[in-house]
Formats: structure tokens, sequence, C-alpha cells
């Protein structure tokens, strides 16, 4: 009797352990499925330089290998915002994976030229279908790269002719010239609608600052005025603030625009267009 059950005991052992062995052993995945690489990204465009920007867009098998290409079909979703030949471009709309791996890509062309000025952003969602065999992924079957403008520093952007706007005065036009030597260094004329001199200011492309050293300017009375100032300027329109306190024009605030107002026709005058 006893070794009934010793025998018994040791058949559901081995049938325990041969359980576990079986569901702890690594499955092997057989069904491949295609799908864009990343669901989202972001293509930053220069809004001053006004240039095409190239991207590359991914798509990607998962699990085994293909012995042969896969093509798959590259469309605009109507979830897009951005729009197919104004705001961008695709370098096709057809994408291979070759045989025997595992990415195939694209490309992408942002304008930033489209828009109409920095800080402005719009999507382009792209949807992904296959011409047979492998399937795509549902989970991977989109992608959205945003595009969003910015605005680097170009100094030539506040040379030119531009207005003034003196608080408590009134409206006058000046003419700013770059210098020579100097970088990021105008010279402005007719400051404070009163001088023959020039008065120079500097920018910092770091901090976004733009300052006036402290300078002697003879005004249209024939007095000496000493004159400095601080103030911030707006890459993408092209302007600058600047205030003037605590020196012999104290409390004058100026706000430079540019003339025509409008930064694109400016851009496209300097670029000689």
């Amino acid at each position: 009797m006893k070794i009934i059950k010793y025998f018994v005991i040791l058949f559901i052992g081995v049938a325990i352990l041969s359980s576990c062995e079986k569901l702890n052993e690594p499955k092997l995945i057989t069904d491949a499925q295609v799908g864009f690489e990343n669901s989202s990204s972001t293509l930053m465009l220069d809004f001053v330089a006004g240039l095409d920007v190239t991207t590359t867009v991914k798509v990607m098998l998962i699990g085994p290998h293909q012995s042969s290409a896969i093509t798959l079909n590259v469309s605009v979703d109507a979830a897009s915002t951005a729009v197919e030949g104004t705001h961008f471009d695709l370098g096709a709309t057809a994408v291979t994976i070759p045989a025997n791996s595992s990415f195939g890509e694209f490309t992408l062309i942002g304008h930033a030229a489209a828009f109409t000025g920095g800080g402005q952003s719009s999507n382009v969602v792209l949807a992904l279908t296959t011409t047979g065999g492998v399937p795509v992924s549902p989970n991977l079957a989109t992608t959205t790269t945003k595009l969003q403008t910015v605005c680097s520093f170009n100094i030539d952007v506040f040379i030119g002719d531009f207005l003034i706007n003196e608080a408590g005065y009134g409206e006058y036009a000046t003419t700013i010239t770059k210098d020579a030597t100097v970088a990021n260094r105008i010279w402005v004329t007719n400051f404070w609608d009163w001088t023959t001199d020039l008065a120079y200011y500097d920018f910092n492309p770091i901090t976004g600052v733009v300052t006036m050293p402290s300078q002697v300017i003879t005004m249209g009375d024939g007095g000496a005025y000493t004159c400095y100032g601080t103030g911030t300027y707006d890459p993408c329109e092209g302007t600058f603030h600047m205030t003037y306190d605590g020196s012999d024009v104290d409390g004058t605030t100026h706000d430079f625009r540019s003339d025509p107002g409008s930064l694109k026709t400016v851009i496209a005058k300097r670029k000689g267009m």
C-alpha cells in the first residue's frame, strides 16, 4: 500500500514539474506587423531664415524578417491641420521595407515660408496602409509631426527704414544701419526726433536684451545730452522696445518697428527677392 502511494506522489510531482516548465518556456513571436517607428515628433522651422527643413520618417517591421520586400502606402490623414503642398511636402507616397530588414524610410519637408510668424505650429498627421501581406499594427498606423516655427537672431532683421513711437510725443521715421566692425551693433538716425547725430545700440543674441551704451548726443538746441537705456527685442517681429531711465532723456520710451510693417516684406527686401 505504501509503495502504491509513493508512485502516485511521484507521478503527481513529475506532472507538476513538467507543467511549470511549459509555462516558463519563452514563446517565439511568429506574427509580423508593421507601423511607424514614432507616434509623434516635432520639426523646428526657422521663420527668419525662411528655409525648408527636411526630416526622415521611419517605418518598422515588428517580428521576424521577411524574405520579400514590404511596400506600404503613406497618406495624409484627415486629422492633419497642415496643408500638403503649402506647409509641407512628402518625399514619397509609398515606402518600402527591404527584404530581410526591419526598417524603411521616406522624407517630409517642412516649409517655414508658409507661416506668417514665429511661435506658430501646425500638425502633419500621416497614415500607413498595407498593400497586402504583413498587416499594419493598429497602434502604429498613424504618426504626427508638429511643424513649429521659431525665430533665430539675425541682426539684418533690424536694419532698414523704421518708425519710432515715442510715448507722449508720437511717431517719426528713422533709418537703421549695421556697424561695419562690431557684431550685432546698429546705428540709428534721428534719435529723439531732434538730432543729426547717430546713436548706437547693441543686441545680445543670448539674453534677448538690447542696450544703448552711455553716449553723448548733440540735440537740436545745441546741448550735449548723455543718453543710455535698456530694452528687449522680438526677433520674429523685428521690433524692439527701449527705456532711457536716469539719462538726460529720462522717462522716454521708444518702440521701434519696421516700415513697412510687414516683416515678411522686409525679409524679402533684404534677401533681394
